[in-house]
């Protein structure tokens, strides 16, 4: 058996969409959880409007995405959670080949599968591209080498185990941004990860009401707060460099104009071991802050 965890808030257009994907897997021994966080556009009576003893509708006061996860945690029956947002969509094999990859990797901790993001409607959702193999299916040894280039999971494609989760202390609550990727990070610094680079889940990146799309105070996103790994930092080199890449991204993605998380760049790029990258960081290093951006856009072609 295996417990599907979906938190939902104010999700009214999509929900029903994707407890349908849920219903619809060929693997059918499971029950959805799904945790109302205190929705107040009628999600919930969608929800309850839903003719399936499988799911269970549970409604609680808003406290966020990782409070909702936290709940409901504490509710599902199984051992294995496969996590879901009410937003995003399964492919019909979804769990099926989640359960075959569990049983080929029994020591994983964490385990996930290739995803697609769909960044409007009339697009065709994009394939992520990750460095593995095609249809990959296994451990991953390197995983922080992996990360590098893509942390690999997202809130929707991702099976873990819920002692686990417990003992590593649950989905941090003071983190609005960046709450899941904090997970994956300590999860893997203490245990074994599995992948399926196969693109089994969508991702949409233009559903209404996505955290991603607001801004969010500093002390709530993870990249502000990437002290809390010191430890490892100092004694993990793979780690390290992960790090370092997934502060590069964030930096670019201000440089060029998106960012709801990254408002300077020089407290991310002092924390970094810029030796690893190119010239041009170390010149944004000790530029002012007003002219970062032209300063970027002129010395691009320094590597």
């Amino acid at each position: 058996m295996l417990s599907v965890l979906i938190p939902l808030y104010n999700k009214r257009d999509s929900i029903k969409t994707t407890i349908e994907s849920v219903l619809h897997q060929t693997f059918t021994d499971f029950e959805v959880i799904v945790v109302d966080d205190g929705s107040t556009d009628g999600s919930g009576e969608i929800v309850k409007s839903i003719n399936d003893n499988r799911i269970y509708y549970v409604r609680k006061e808003n406290g966020g995405v990782s409070s909702a996860r936290n709940y409901g945690l504490k509710l599902v029956k199984s051992e294995l959670v496969a996590l879901l947002d009410g937003d995003d969509l399964w492919d019909s094999e979804y769990l099926e080949q989640m359960m075959a990859l569990i049983g080929e990797t029994p020591d994983a901790v964490l385990w996930g599968s290739g995803y697609r993001i769909q960044q409007t409607e009339e697009r065709e959702a994009k394939v992520q591209v990750f460095s593995l193999p095609s249809n990959y299916r296994g451990y991953v040894n390197n995983y922080f080498d992996v990360a590098c280039h893509n942390t690999l999971f997202t809130s929707s494609s991702v099976v873990l185990r819920k002692s686990v989760i417990l003992k590593n202390g649950g989905y941090d609550e003071s983190l609005i941004r960046g709450e899941d990727v904090d997970l994956w990070f300590r999860l893997a610094l203490n245990g074994r990860v599995a992948f399926l680079n196969k693109p089994m889940v969508t991702y949409c990146w233009y559903a209404s009401n996505r955290a991603m799309n607001k801004k969010v105070d500093k002390s709530k996103c993870l990249i502000w707060n990437l002290d809390r790994y010191k430890e490892y930092e100092e004694s993990n080199e793979q780690f390290k460099h992960m790090l370092d890449c997934w502060r590069l991204a964030h930096i670019v993605n201000y440089l060029t104009g998106w960012s709801t998380e990254v408002f300077e760049i020089t407290p991310l790029l002092k924390q970094m071991d810029l030796s690893k990258f190119g010239k041009r960081w170390r010149i944004l290093k000790y530029t002012p802050h007003f002219l970062q951006r032209k300063m970027y856009s002129t010395i691009k072609c320094f590597q």
